[in-house]
């Protein structure tokens, strides 16, 4: 991840509104249950995310994220298998502890 200090001052040395940008990998468990069928595959996948926080004092934030993920999935079971490929978007707000 990288972090960028924005409207630095002396209460908000580490800026103020704080945007970040991350890409990595994911490990993804799945567990399928049906009849006649249960598998559980786990792969890795992709990661990637772009947010801001906003410091309402030195240690609480409040943030926006944008996360998408991708995972192909492969499941076998009685003789069938399922091939996935599952791409995720996210968007999240929420309070943010700095320490």
């Amino acid at each position: 991840m990288a972090r960028a200090p924005v409207l630095a001052s002396n209460e908000f040395p580490n800026g103020r509104l704080q945007p970040y940008i991350g890409v990595g990998p994911g490990l993804f468990i799945i567990d399928v249950s049906a009849p006649g069928f249960s598998d559980t595959s786990t792969d890795f996948g992709l990661d990637v995310r772009a947010g801001a926080s906003w410091l309402l004092t030195s240690h609480v934030g409040w943030l926006v994220e944008y996360r998408y993920t991708h995972v192909d999935h492969t499941f076998h079971g009685q003789g069938v298998r399922v091939e996935t490929d599952l791409g995720t978007h996210h968007f999240l707000t929420g309070m943010a502890y700095h320490f």
